[in-house]
């Protein structure tokens, strides 16, 4: 019986990183009684009110988020910088343990933060990883109450390339949940008045013509959409092609962000990152691979001659 115990619930602790809540057990069908002599046996240990965890299994980021979303209850969901990460934002490789709950909710985990707000509704909630998270347009208003302009063009640039959301989509969230004191929407909305065609990202057909330009030039095939990272597993930079085994990775270079001085500034910071791990960076406009395609595969077959005579 104890065995059985144990593997009903291991398997309820298995989908949420190692934790369950005694709620969940009692649903599963232990008694309070077979939960205390699990605790007593060392197979679990209490981390937070009502919530146990395996012993032996590590603790991690997102075994702290599926705890404190187990406090607080079906009410509450990950948001602002820890939804960033969720849905692997450049920018927010590190977060803290961050929830939303409704105005008035009292159960707080032990440890994270947690935000009342009076918005948070059905229709700004999904999920991922197992959590109850808020959508990506919703994620975008929120962190843009939290971070400076630049990452929060990043931001956006990262989800409307990737396709998580529209522009559209982001204009109206934003428009609903604007009110008076309320700097999130007011930075979004600003963001959008302020660009044209914002949903007509960088990458926007360009993947698709600069893989052309270099077959047509008898160039092999490179990964697309290379996410590269340091040795701590920190984000550097996400190149549209890269050639990995020699180290060379191409990008967009829109002309369009040259009015941007901190966006340019922020791109040739994660240039000079990515050049410092050794890798050798090429950045062509959309004009380079509609008007200039020789120009274009003469310098990628040079840089890759290069790089593999290094």
């Amino acid at each position: 019986m104890a065995s059985e115990q144990t593997a009903r619930l291991v398997a309820l602790a298995g989908a949420q990183h190692g934790v369950v809540s005694v709620a969940q057990a009692r649903r599963a069908g232990l008694t309070d009684n077979q939960l205390q002599r699990l605790v007593r046996a060392g197979v679990v240990e209490r981390c937070d009110v009502g919530i146990l965890r395996l012993v032996g299994v590590t603790r991690s980021w997102l075994q702290d988020l599926h705890v404190a979303t187990l406090r607080v209850g079906r009410s509450g969901a990950v948001s602002v910088r820890a939804a960033a990460r969720l849905f692997e934002v450049e920018g927010f490789d590190r977060a803290p343990v961050e929830l939303s709950v409704p105005a008035g909710h009292r159960r707080r985990p032990r440890l994270g933060v947690v935000h009342e707000v009076q918005d948070l509704e059905e229709v700004d909630l999904t999920r991922r990883a197992g959590l109850r998270v808020t959508t990506p347009a919703r994620t975008l208003v929120d962190v843009a109450g939290v971070v400076d302009e630049t990452t929060l063009e990043v931001a956006i640039d990262d989800l409307l390339r990737r396709r998580l959301t529209t522009a559209e989509r982001l204009r109206d969230t934003a428009s609903r949940l604007a009110r008076q004191g309320r700097t999130g929407p007011r930075a979004v909305l600003g963001l959008l008045d302020g660009r044209a065609r914002l949903d007509e990202m960088t990458e926007t057909g360009f993947e698709t013509k600069l893989l052309r330009v270099l077959r047509v030039a008898g160039l092999p095939a490179p990964t697309p959409q290379y996410v590269l990272r340091d040795a701590d597993g920190r984000f550097v930079a996400r190149f549209d092609a890269a050639y990995v085994e020699v180290k060379v990775g191409i990008e967009a270079d829109s002309e369009r962000w040259h009015m941007n001085r901190r966006r340019f500034v922020a791109d040739r910071t994660r240039r000079a990152v990515a050049e410092s791990l050794g890798w050798r960076v090429l950045g062509f406009t959309h004009r380079h691979v509609t008007a200039e395609q020789r120009f274009v595969g003469e310098v990628v077959a040079r840089t890759l001659r290069v790089a593999r005579a290094a």
